[in-house]
């Protein structure tokens, strides 16, 4: 399972740099709730996740922290740490996933 592993998290690590510049653009912009996109690990996803800037701050507050849309947990690697009607925050499980996502932690 180490490819899947690295694979997942490779493009939760994608969609986090996305996540980062969408948030420097909405705090310029002062709206109160973001569309950022959803974080998980399936690589065609496109949905979005409207968070408020407090929200993706706690998300982003744990290098293994994702926010993803309800339904697109991926149990081989990462666990529910937090779950919202909106989003839930998803903490990475695998030696692999983990190292993946706290070598790229823009925030470290």
């Amino acid at each position: 399972m180490g490819a899947f592993e690295d694979r997942a998290a490779q493009n939760e690590v994608l969609f986090r740099s996305v996540n980062e510049q969408i948030e420097k653009l909405g705090r310029e912009s002062d709206q109160q709730h973001v569309q950022f996109v959803c974080e998980c690990s399936h690589g065609t996803c496109a949905e979005q996740i409207q968070l408020t800037l407090s929200e993706y701050e706690e998300v982003r507050s744990d290098g293994r922290w994702f926010a993803i849309v309800p339904g697109h947990l991926t149990e081989q690697i990462e666990h529910v740490v937090r779950a919202t009607d909106r989003y839930l925050i998803v903490e990475k499980d695998t030696p692999a996933a983990v190292e993946i996502t706290e070598d790229s932690d823009p925030r470290d």
